[in-house]
């Protein structure tokens, strides 16, 4: 039987510096931090990943043979799958992976 073993040390009180010591003065003017938040960057994708479907499926539907239009497609498609992988968005990819083919074969 194995014994757990703490892996996280525990937090310790600190006390506050004596009033006249030089650190009882200073402020720290640390810069603001960017909070980083995945829902942002999910409702983000989702309306990019709406859009560019809707562009795709127009263009197919439509029989689109302007290459710049088709380009500029397969490139947000591109970008999208970044993005999908950046976020481990992985249920994207296979359909991202159709709708490029779906394009590809258009031109």
């Amino acid at each position: 039987m194995l014994t757990p073993v703490p892996t996280k040390r525990g937090k310790r009180a600190c006390t506050p510096p004596a009033p006249g010591h030089p650190a009882a003065t200073v402020e720290r003017q640390d810069a603001p931090t960017e909070e980083i938040s995945t829902r942002s960057s999910s409702v983000d994708i989702a309306e990019a990943l709406r859009r560019t479907t809707l562009r795709a499926h127009e263009a197919i539907r439509r029989d689109v043979s302007d290459v710049d239009v088709l380009r500029s497609l397969q490139a947000e498609i591109t970008a999208l799958d970044e993005e999908a992988k950046r976020l481990g968005l992985r249920a994207l990819r296979p359909f991202l992976s159709s709708l490029r083919r779906k394009i590809e074969s258009s031109f």
